[in-house]
């Protein structure tokens, strides 16, 4: 067949012309928009293979003379000796995302790579040793809009911890990324989250933040003894509380979270327990539900509030007082855990709604929420959401209290409160009498003695509702036993010393147990209490100091100083046994008086968790 006139004269052997080249692509850098040569050639980059192979020699459009392509690959390989010699310094690919610095090369004292020019190809060590976020993680790269190499990409924070990454090429529509060798490439979900800056810190992922609280019990004066919601904890009557002192009575708890731990997990004194429940699990999700956005420039920590769902929790907690012995241990503790947590996690300020929290964990923790006296309104509402604590006065304002705890056995209840409660509500009527008309007059009167400072009406609700609730608890079938002899004792000491000065000089109250909580309407009435007390009740040993903890300045109030005063201690005139004593009843004292609420602990020294591996201190792992 004869060639076409217009068409091209041929000499020597025929060729066969190539296909065109795919349009070019960037792998980390861009290398679009190639100039053309001098001899108005263009070439693009032709990708043969995987990644981790060198990408083959520029191929140009057109046919070239061979000594042209000897010349070209000469070229390429003298471009290329700088660069090669750079990325084989470069470290070997990390096993996970690495977080890497934003600045440029040149600003961290290392020398900059050369740029991509016409006929130079990237080396295969270099593209074998991006950081795992500059590869290509999927097809949608393809679409992805080009961006300077010395800034970082959009959407990457510009902070000392996120990637390395230089600009990517957009790909054209038709090219297909080739995959990489080995392990597998970030996922577009991480690298989306690292780009996102959702949470960064300084040691690649491995930080620890925590917070530590400490929250104070309270004592109830009008009780709290039956629900009508178990699993919302919505009582059957209002109750008001004092608030002790955190300094003397109070839960340390130190929260902690962190992206190496992979369950939740609490040790309380020490001692490792489940967070299985339904109440811990209540107070987390809820926290939870409420957290915002987090930021520690100084630690490089930024948590965004989607991502607590994601984060695992450890928690640590101490009683400095009996647990589970009827001074409202659960009390202080969930409200500690609640107040920590809202701490942790930027949490709203709204005690109110963190009182509903707190109940949710154990009823009477919602107390704990605020210091001074505090009432818990039993609510309407079917959800709960008007139960919630209410402060009715602060700590200042009746100041002149003293509170002295006999603690006559700090030994665990055999009927925990919540099976107590329960079986009141089935099987007592005296129960729903004193819910229906007893408890609400009492309310309305304990706010006008709290209110007017006046101390006989306090002193004769507390220690009568006092004595109703332990009815109650006698009411039940099986009949329910809190208090023993020594408590009974107790009692009767009181109300003889009240009678014989013809008004209360000092109020008693029994939480589910044996132990009293004695309130005096002053510091010299709480002295010759405490007189009375030690005389009845002296110690086993000769060390009074650890006889009696808290506020030990109430021992030279009531002028003892050694065990010999305590022996030289009269009789009480009011008492007719003078010569009984009961030594070993009481196992100590302690002195207190009306206290503030939870308080976040600024001092990491007293944190119980271990800032570096989360567990307590002292444990091993």
């Amino acid at each position: 067949m004869t060639p076409s006139a217009t068409a091209p004269a041929r000499t020597g052997r025929a060729r066969r012309r190539r296909a065109p080249a795919p349009a070019p692509v960037g792998v980390g850098w861009s290398v679009s928009g190639l100039p053309s040569t001098p001899d108005g050639i263009s070439f693009t980059v032709r990708v043969r293979g995987h990644l981790d192979r060198r990408i083959r020699t520029l191929r140009p459009r057109c046919d070239l003379a061979a000594s042209c392509r000897h010349q070209q690959e000469k070229k390429r390989k003298e471009k290329d000796k700088p660069l090669t010699k750079w990325a084989a310094s470069l470290p070997s690919p990390p096993s996970r995302p690495t977080l890497y610095s934003l600045k440029p090369l040149h600003q961290q004292g290392k020398a900059a790579p050369p740029p991509f020019s016409a006929g130079s190809s990237v080396p295969g060590p270099l593209l074998r040793r991006l950081p795992p976020p500059c590869r290509p993680r999927s097809r949608s790269a393809a679409s992805s809009a080009a961006a300077p190499a010395s800034a970082p990409p959009a959407g990457c924070p510009v902070s000392s911890f996120a990637p390395r990454c230089a600009a990517r090429a957009p790909a054209p529509a038709a090219f297909r990324p080739p995959r990489a060798k080995g392990p597998s490439p970030i996922s577009g979900e991480t690298l989306a989250a690292v780009g996102e800056g959702t949470m960064a810190s300084e040691a690649e992922g491995q930080w620890v933040l925590m917070a530590t609280g400490r929250s104070p019990t309270n004592i109830a004066v009008i009780k709290y003894w039956g629900k009508r919601d178990e699993a919302l904890i919505l009582p059957v009557n209002d109750s008001i509380s004092v608030t002790l002192d955190p300094d003397h009575l109070s839960a340390t708890t130190t929260v902690a979270v962190s992206p190496s731990f992979s369950a939740d997990r609490m040790w309380l004194n020490g001692k490792e327990i489940s967070l299985s429940g339904g109440r811990f699990q209540s107070c987390l999700r809820e926290i939870r539900k409420r957290a915002r956005d987090f930021e520690d420039e100084k630690k490089g920590i930024k948590i965004k509030k989607e991502d607590w769902e994601k984060l695992h929790v450890h928690i640590a907690s101490y009683n400095n007082f009996p647990t589970a012995a009827g001074l409202a241990s659960s009390a202080a503790g969930f409200a500690c855990l609640v107040f920590t947590l809202g701490k942790l996690m930027n949490v709203k300020e709204d005690y109110g709604e963190l009182s509903s929290i707190a109940r949710q964990g154990s009823g009477s923790a919602c107390r704990s929420i605020y210091g001074g006296f505090v009432k818990w309104c039993m609510g309407k509402k079917d959800d709960g959401s008007d139960s919630i604590a209410v402060q009715l006065a602060d700590e200042a304002h009746w100041k002149d209290l003293v509170i002295i705890i006999a603690v006559v056995s700090s030994k665990q209840k055999e009927t925990s409160s919540t099976s107590g409660m329960r079986d009141s509500v089935e099987t007592s009527p005296l129960l729903q009498y004193r819910a229906q008309t007893v408890v609400p007059s009492r309310v309305l009167k304990m706010e006008e003695a709290i209110k007017n400072h006046d101390f006989e009406s306090f002193a004769k609700l507390t220690c009568a509702d006092s004595n109703q609730f332990h009815a109650v608890c006698l009411d039940t079938s099986p009949p329910i036993f809190y208090m023993n002899d020594t408590s009974h004792r107790i009692i009767g000491l009181v109300e003889k010393w009240n009678h014989s000065e013809g008004c209360p000089q000092v109020a008693y109250t029994f939480d589910a147990g044996p132990n009293a909580v004695l309130i005096a309407w002053d510091r010299k009435t709480a002295a010759l209490l405490l007189q009375k007390l030690l005389y009845y009740f002296p110690p086993q040993d000769k060390d009074l100091s650890s006889y009696l903890v808290g506020d030990k300045s109430i021992l030279s109030d009531a002028g003892l100083h050694s065990i010999e005063d305590v022996e030289a201690l009269p009789a009480p005139p009011e008492m007719k046994m003078h010569d009984q004593k009961f030594k070993g009843d009481v196992s100590y004292f302690i002195c207190s008086r009306l206290g503030a609420g939870p308080k976040a602990v600024a001092d990491e020294s007293q944190a119980l968790l271990d800032s570096v591996t989360g567990i307590p201190k002292g444990v091993r792992l």
